[in-house]
C-alpha cells in the first residue's frame, strides 16, 4: 500500500506526463504534414519602417495556433511571406487560423470629442484630426450602436505592442470580460493622459477615452480619475470563445499585419 509520499509522487509524476502531452499536442511540427491546409501568407512590414524580422512573427503566429490547440509547420518564402501548413482541414479550426492570422491585435488608446454628440446628432462637418467610429456594443438605453467622433492619433502612443498580460474573467453576472495589464512604458503613458483629463471638478466635464482594438471600437468608457496601476477592462455582449480570442490577440500581437495570399487543403 502507497504511503502519503508515495502517492505524492505518483500525482506529481501523473501532473507531469500530463503537462508533456498537453505540449506535445500543440508543440510546432518540424516538417510539412502529409495532410493539411496550406496558408500563404504576407506581412506588411511598410508600416513599420525598419522591421522586417519575419522570425518575430512567425513566433507570434505559433504561439496563437498553440493558443487554440492546434499544431502547425511554418517556413519563409521570401522576406515578407511565410508559409503556414495547419495539421488539420477541420473547417471550424482552418477558420479559427485564419481568423487569428489576419487579426493583428494591436490595442489603441484614442480621445474622444468632447462634443462628439452635438457634431453627430446636428451632423456638423467632422473636426480636422478626428474620424467617426461606430461602436461594436450598444450603449444600455439605446436601440442602435452608439457612433463617435475619435481622434485619428492613439493620445500620448498608446498603440501597438502595449499590453503585458491579459485574460478572461467575469462580471457581476458571470458575463465574460478581458482583464489586461499594460506594460511598463504604457502604465506610465496611461497614468499621463487620465490624470490630464480627470473630471472638471469646476465645470463637471468628464472626458471619454476610446478602446480601439484591429481598428474596431470596443468601448468608450468616461475617464473617472487618474488611472496608475496599468490595470483595464474590455467589457461587451461577448461569448466565452470570444472572450479567450480577444485576450490571445492582447497576449500574442503581431509585429505587422498580415494578408492570406491562398488557402488550400490536400
Amino acid at each position: 500500500m502507497l504511503g502519503f509520499t508515495g502517492l505524492v509522487i505518483s500525482f506529481l509524476a501523473l501532473a507531469g506526463l500530463l503537462t508533456w502531452l498537453q505540449n506535445l499536442a500543440t508543440a510546432p511540427l518540424s516538417e510539412a504534414p502529409e495532410h493539411g491546409t496550406e496558408f500563404l501568407v504576407e506581412a506588411d512590414f511598410f508600416q513599420i519602417p525598419g522591421n522586417t524580422n519575419l522570425a518575430l512573427l512567425e513566433k507570434a503566429l505559433q504561439r496563437r495556433v498553440s493558443g487554440i490547440g492546434a499544431r502547425a509547420f511554418m517556413e519563409p518564402v521570401s522576406a515578407s511571406q511565410l508559409r503556414i501548413v495547419l495539421a488539420s482541414t477541420e473547417s471550424n479550426i482552418v477558420e479559427e487560423i485564419g481568423d487569428n492570422i489576419t487579426h493583428s491585435g494591436s490595442l489603441e488608446f484614442r480621445l474622444v470629442n468632447d462634443n462628439s454628440d452635438e457634431i453627430i446628432k446636428s451632423n456638423e462637418p467632422i473636426p480636422p484630426g478626428y474620424e467617426v467610429f461606430q461602436s461594436l456594443e450598444l450603449v444600455p438605453g439605446q436601440t442602435l450602436p452608439e457612433r463617435l467622433v475619435v481622434k485619428k492619433e492613439a493620445e500620448n502612443g498608446l498603440a501597438g505592442a502595449i499590453v503585458q498580460s491579459a485574460h478572461v474573467a467575469y462580471g457581476n453576472m458571470g458575463e465574460p470580460q478581458i482583464e489586461f495589464e499594460m506594460n511598463k512604458d504604457a502604465t506610465a503613458q496611461f497614468a499621463e493622459v487620465t490624470t490630464e483629463y480627470a473630471p472638471d471638478n469646476t465645470t463637471g466635464v468628464y472626458h471619454r477615452i476610446a478602446v480601439i482594438l484591429d481598428g474596431q471600437l470596443y468601448s468608450a468608457p468616461r475617464i473617472a480619475g487618474p488611472i496608475t496601476d496599468g490595470l483595464c477592462m474590455i467589457s461587451g455582449s461577448f461569448t466565452e470563445k470570444e472572450a479567450q480570442r480577444l485576450a490571445q490577440l492582447l497576449n500574442d500581437p503581431l509585429p505587422a499585419r498580415v494578408k492570406i495570399i491562398k488557402t488550400n487543403s490536400f
